[in-house]
């Protein structure tokens, strides 16, 4: 079964590429000038699906895994709800301690050395 999917892998990757090569050398003859509608045509429902399946096709029969990636490509994620937010924020808060301003150990006496340097005048 392998041998036959890499069969037709490499008929339909040769026959593209000689596809593709031809029309290249058709175009550069004819520089500036616009495809017809039926080169178009071929292209979309041709060339295009052929090389899609090519590159999908021979990434899989060479052992490899597709990514989900390649084929969706970037897609951009789901707004969370409400319950989703406040779900993650009272999870965030389980095992963590109470925050706020504790008791520091009272400071006695005057100003230090340093906070009368600060307020001392530079000359």
């Amino acid at each position: 079964m392998k041998r036959a999917l890499r069969v037709v892998a490499a008929t339909a990757l040769a026959s593209t590429l000689s596809f593709a090569s031809a029309a290249q050398a058709r175009d550069m003859d004819m520089e500036g000038a616009r495809p017809s509608a039926f080169a178009m045509f071929g292209d979309a429902l041709i060339v295009r699906p052929v090389t899609t399946v090519a590159t999908v096709g021979g990434a899989a029969i060479e052992g490899e895994e597709v990514d989900e990636m390649d084929i969706r490509g970037l897609q951009a994620k789901k707004t969370a709800t409400r319950e989703e937010k406040l779900q993650r924020t009272l999870a965030g808060r389980e095992n963590r301690g109470k925050f706020g301003g504790g008791a520091k150990g009272k400071k006695t006496g005057g100003k230090s050395n340093k906070e009368k340097k600060k307020n001392a005048p530079f000359m």
